[in-house]
């Protein structure tokens, strides 16, 4: 077949026409490279010509369609549709001879077609907006499953621009009480900001100085407390700039106003601040709303959850992570009982340790009876969790935590394996230093009664690390929280004590009664050409998000309204966010390079450093406007320490630490902590993204739809196989996906470059997921909620050492899944391949550096040493356990049917309580493939 040679340079100098109606009936610019890119996505499905050969052939075709465009339309009254042009696009096709061509484009216009169908349907409407257009149909299916607003029968009536724009205006209202003419910042106060008082003058509902506010806030609850017919009906007709400012904005922003009268810092009335609105004075902050919108609709940035979900409403509970404590009494655990229902209700998760109750038989003086014990009192909060919803949109989550020299620690660790107890729990058991003592020392380690501080018993601590291995073997739990390596560089240690408890996912530790918001950066995202063609890192940019990032979770601690006056007031006391990324996967995906290689790893190093740096810096900014988190003075800043592990352990930074320790020292810093890599499940999935750090768990999975089969593939591996793959894209993803949605077995159509780019969390390592953790945990601030992926083959000898490594590595916690341990998680069908997992070369040296290392736990424990060096010698050799090394545990998984196609959940056990559908177990914590539904409440 021969084209006709037409050089696009000579064609149509001015297209006559210049404007093209699409499906909205909006007018937009003509663009040729549109067109061109279409021919281009139909060529490279239909031949095995060079990318090269495709973009000119494209370009020519794209260049006689323009041409007849022309044609056609010259002298009539209306501009051509997109469906004129697709029809044109054919028809040029055709007239070339490029019938392969032709049915793949007509596949393509059908799915397409199909897509927009399906985003109308879900969404309940007829036309869609251009945001719309751009994310993702599963993008699409998350927001509308939890996030978008619905009227009273149930019908979505928000639309994504909304969603996104009522997220952004929360992050600028503070900036209008610190506004010049509203506030004025006391002299000789400087670490002293609002928020600093006994909690109860911040109860906004108990107290009120000002009788115009109170007037104000009585005509507005009873409309806040309506589900609306339609949004306009939330607007109040205040605006900045062009964003709509809803009920719930105005009633943060009077309770925020409210406050900072309390402490002396306004010098207008409420009124005045409102007047100042309505002429337009505040619209000068239009553009960091742009800023924090553009962030969220270009999938750059995305808070967590319930900010996405209640920003702007009447619930106005904008965190996800708190922390409660529980007193060794009927009325304290009464009392957080209650506390929890009214966390899940706002939309939180509640992490609590209950190593201060005493042990099951312990005496109850007042009675005269015996205790029950903590996982008595758990079970309450098991139920509590089962019947409220939070924030009527799905289950609360729970961290259980057990100190391990409690007397319980050794019916708690077995807790899990009744798959019927505990549903609603992460459980962790909490190591201090008292273990690794014991363990180095090989002497029995005392388990102390809370009540009485005496010692009640012993237990060796190298047949307790056993069998917790065994536990985690069996059922993925408990998990293990360091809080000997969280405490070793907390910077409020000396004010507050040491922390004891994390949120449900381990990432986040927080003393009692503290809520931390957290926010993750897409790295993915932050990628560009450079000047010779080859995608690049764009650091540049990155730097800019984090600083956006951290000034907008800032934001939030102010404007938040918490679910206990307590919460708001020991948030605001240190002022913690939790700044993280997602798209770690898709970021090496893009770039070529393999997850677990040394250029990765030196990567996650540099853009951890980063990420922390710049947080910290933008805080001490924040600082210098605003004033420094309430106990600056008093925390461990003040005497030039960082909470940085990789400050002190990392021999070569890639930043000026010292530099921003001087700046500290000077201006004080507004956030105690800035950094934490949360689950991202749903809002990666918002983000066409890989989840967290996480590798990716599966390139491609199938999905049955209307038209046949879909397939759920990698954003990043879908555009590889369009753009550069000679064979049928269509074919592959199905070959894929077959495969249990990776590359290892199929090197009929995959080289080993590709396969080692293209890696899952299938085919790496567990050595290599602890080294990537405990990469990124030397330089974040809080911890890391990532899982271990390990192969079904392991032995429990295998998860013990996965916690002694991450120990010693300086991890804060762990959670390790064994394939195949966690009922309710899905397994993929299709031919199981014998995927050989041998660590990498840079894995093996990290941990022959600890084998030679005199010191710690292999320091001192030569019986240890002997089996991790057994452990590596096998792993590098591919030498499979023997019969016997299994003969330790209890039991083991059911095997799983793996004939047919795509994912399939074990039988007989649990699916998404949104959707029905698949659960994998990713970041520490349930995830359904279908909509983003997380046990974890971060997501």
């Amino acid at each position: 077949m021969t084209v006709k040679n037409t050089d696009p340079k000579s064609a149509v100098s001015k297209f006559e026409i210049g404007k093209v109606r699409k499906r909205t009936g909006r007018l937009i610019k003509y663009r040729r490279e549109r067109i061109t890119e279409a021919i281009f996505k139909a060529l490279i499905a239909s031949n095995k010509k060079s990318i090269e050969d495709n973009k000119r052939l494209a370009e020519e075709l794209a260049v006689q369609v323009e041409k007849r465009l022309v044609k056609i339309f010259k002298g009539l009254d209306r501009y051509p549709s997109v469906e004129d042009i697709q029809d044109i696009v054919e028809a040029v096709l055709l007239e070339n001879k490029l019938f392969k061509v032709v049915q793949n484009y007509v596949e393509y216009r059908q799915v397409r077609r199909f897509i927009r169908e399906e985003k109308k349907s879900i969404l309940n409407k007829s036309i869609l907006s251009s945001i719309e257009k751009k994310f993702s149909l599963t993008a699409i299916q998350v927001l509308a499953s939890r996030y978008l607003i619905r009227d009273s029968e149930g019908k979505i009536i928000e639309d994504l621009e909304h969603l996104f724009g009522r997220a952004a205006v929360v992050g600028v209202l503070p900036e209008l009480v610190f506004d010049k003419k509203v506030s004025k910042r006391p002299r000789g106060k400087r670490y002293e900001v609002f928020g600093s008082r006994p909690a109860g003058i911040f109860d906004f509902k108990e107290e009120h100085s000002d009788r115009q506010v109170k007037e104000f806030v009585s005509k507005i609850e009873p409309k806040l407390k309506q589900v609306p017919e339609k949004i306009e009906d939330t607007h109040t007709g205040y605006r900045i700039g062009k964003y709509p400012l809803m009920y719930g904005h105005l009633h943060r922003l009077a309770a925020l106003y409210d406050e900072a009268k309390l402490a002396g810092w306004v010098k207008i009335s409420f009124n005045k601040l409102l007047d100042l609105l309505s002429e337009g004075y505040f619209d000068k902050y239009e553009k960091l709303v742009d800023e924090y919108y553009n962030m969220m609709i270009n999938q750059e940035f995305l808070p967590n959850s319930p900010t996405l979900m209640n920003a702007g409403y009447r619930l106005g509970q904008l965190s996800a992570c708190f922390v409660l404590d529980m007193e060794d009494d009927l009325l304290s655990i009464l009392t957080t009982n209650t506390h929890v229902g009214i966390i899940f209700q706002s939309g939180g998760g509640v992490g609590i340790n209950y190593g201060k109750l005493r042990p099951e038989g312990d005496i109850v003086a007042s009675t005269s009876g015996v205790a029950s014990g903590p996982l008595s009192f758990m079970e309450i909060v098991n139920t509590t969790t089962e019947v409220i919803k939070q924030g009527g949109k799905r289950r609360g989550a729970n961290m259980g935590v057990l100190d391990v020299y409690h007397p319980d620690i050794e019916k708690f660790i077995v807790a899990k394996e009744d798959l019927n107890r505990f549903t609603n729990f992460n459980i962790s058991v909490g190591f201090w230093e008292i273990f690794w003592d014991s363990l180095i020392q090989k002497s029995r380690m005392p388990l102390i009664n809370p009540r009485t501080k005496e010692r009640v018993r012993e237990l060796d601590p190298a047949d307790f690390i056993n069998r917790l291995a065994i536990s985690a073997h069996k059922s993925a739990e408990p998990g293990v929280i360091f809080f000997d390596k969280i405490n070793k560089y907390n910077v409020l240690k000396d004010v507050l004590g040491n922390v004891r408890a994390t949120n449900p996912c381990g990432e986040q530790p927080l003393y009692a009664y503290e809520s931390c918001n957290l926010g993750s950066i897409n790295l993915a995202s932050c990628v560009r050409q450079d000047k010779e063609g080859n995608l690049v890192f764009n650091w540049r940019k990155y730097k800019k998000l984090i600083r956006l990032a951290t000034r907008y979770l800032d934001n939030i601690i102010d404007i938040n309204r918490y679910p206990l006056p307590i919460i708001r007031y020991r948030t605001r006391q240190t002022r913690k966010v939790g700044l993280g990324i997602m798209g770690l996967a898709d970021l090496f995906y893009k770039l070529g390079i393999a997850y677990n290689s040394k250029e990765a790893y030196m990567m996650m190093n540099k853009l951890a450093e980063y990420l922390t740096y710049y947080s910290m810096e933008e805080s001490v900014n924040l600082a210098a406007a605003k004033g420094a988190f309430p106990l600056f003075s008093k925390s461990d800043y003040a005497k030039g320490k960082l909470p940085v592990a990789g400050y002190y352990e990392v021999e070569k930074h890639n930043l000026d630490w010292k530099a921003l320790l001087e700046l500290i020292g000077e201006y004080g810093i507004r956030n105690s902590m800035t950094t934490t890599i949360a689950p991202t499940g749903s809002i990666a999935m918002i983000a066409d993204t890989s989840t967290g750090l996480e590798p990716q768990f599966s390139l491609a999975y199938r999905k049955n739809v209307a038209i046949g089969n879909f397939f759920i593939v990698d954003k990043v591996f879908d555009e590889y196989l369009l753009y550069t793959r000679r064979q049928d894209a269509a074919k592959l993803r199905e070959i894929v996906a077959n495969n249990r949605g990776m590359l290892t077995g199929l090197e009929e159509y995959f080289d080993e470059q590709e396969k080692k780019r293209f890696i899952t969390a299938q085919e790496i390592h567990w050595l290599d997921h602890l080294i990537a953790q405990a990469t990124w945990q030397r330089w974040i601030t809080a911890s890391i909620s990532k899982t271990i992926n390990m192969h079904e083959d392991v032995t429990s000898t295998d998860v013990k050492h996965a916690y002694l490594l991450g120990h010693e590595l300086g991890c804060k916690g762990l959670t390790v899944y064994r394939e195949g341990s966690r009922m309710g998680v899905i397994q993929f069908k299709g031919e199981k391949q014998q995927v050989r997992l041998v660590p990498s070369d840079y894995a093996i040296k990290v941990v022959e550096g600890i084998l030679n290392s005199s010191d710690g736990i292999y320091g001192a424990r030569v019986d240890f040493r002997s089996e991790l060096n057994d452990l590596l010698e096998a792993a590098i050799k591919g030498i499979k356990p023997t019969i016997e090394d299994q003969l330790e545990l209890v039991s083991k998984a059911k095997e799983v049917p793996v004939e047919g196609d795509g994912p399939i959940k074990i039988p007989g056990v649990d699916v998404c309580p949104d959707c029905g559908g698949d659960l994998i177990l990713e970041e520490g914590c349930k995830k359904c493939v279908q909509c983003g539904w997380s046990a974890c409440t971060v997501s």
